[in-house]
């Protein structure tokens, strides 16, 4: 699918569930099918197309529906205490509490969607950036970031952080055959500016 039918259908995914919040009782069916429809379109344009203003203002307007429509976010939370396989809305649920500034109950969710037995690449790339707020265990992100892709495919913002936390790490040999790698594969427009800049030390440096 192009950008733009990836993006008309998160757009009539979001007019559905407008339509579905605004409900006094939210038909907890049809929430759920449409918030699944959009995060789909959603997951796979992240993959795609990483730098789309479009698509990324479509996510925004999810994220600001489900902050106004509380019941319909309680009944997310009820689907995915029912089956936290639901890698899509541990997902969508995580971003939702990392926005409210709780990234420790964003990772329990992930946490616990992965432990349930589902070996999501999206989930784990989610759960390494819920544990990069955190300032967790490096070696923890790492394997999640390491989890959020396989050799030759087009999750190019999973090797990215990857190559980027083995540099931190100083395994500098294998952080440089990620970025050679992303260099040769991933398309021009991926990563024109970084969205952080990671330091270390001068000393460090020299040493690298």
């Amino acid at each position: 699918m192009s950008e733009y039918d990836l993006h008309t259908r998160a757009r009539l995914a979001l007019d559905e569930l407008r339509d579905v919040t605004a409900a006094t009782e939210p038909d907890a069916e049809k929430l759920l099918a449409v918030t699944k429809e959009a995060e789909t379109a959603f997951q796979r344009a992240r993959t795609e197309f990483p730098d789309s203003s479009e698509i990324l203002a479509a996510e925004a307007e999810l994220l600001d529906l489900l902050d106004k429509a509380p019941k319909a976010l309680a009944t997310l939370e009820k689907a995915f205490r029912l089956n936290p396989r639901l890698d899509w809305l541990a997902i969508r649920l995580a971003k939702r509490y990392s926005r409210a500034g709780n990234d420790d109950n964003a990772v329990e969710v992930l946490e616990k969607c992965l432990r349930a037995g589902e070996s999501s690449k999206d989930a784990h790339l989610a759960l390494a950036n819920a544990l990069r707020r955190t300032n967790g265990v490096p070696s923890k992100i790492i394997e999640n970031l390491r989890k959020g892709f396989v050799a030759g495919d087009t999750n190019f913002e999973a090797q990215f952080l990857y190559g980027r936390e083995l540099f931190l790490a100083k395994n500098v040999n294998e952080s440089k055959e990620i970025f050679a790698r992303l260099n040769e594969r991933a398309p021009g427009r991926f990563r024109t500016t970084a969205s952080e800049i990671a330091t270390v030390p001068r000393r460090q440096v020299r040493r690298l």
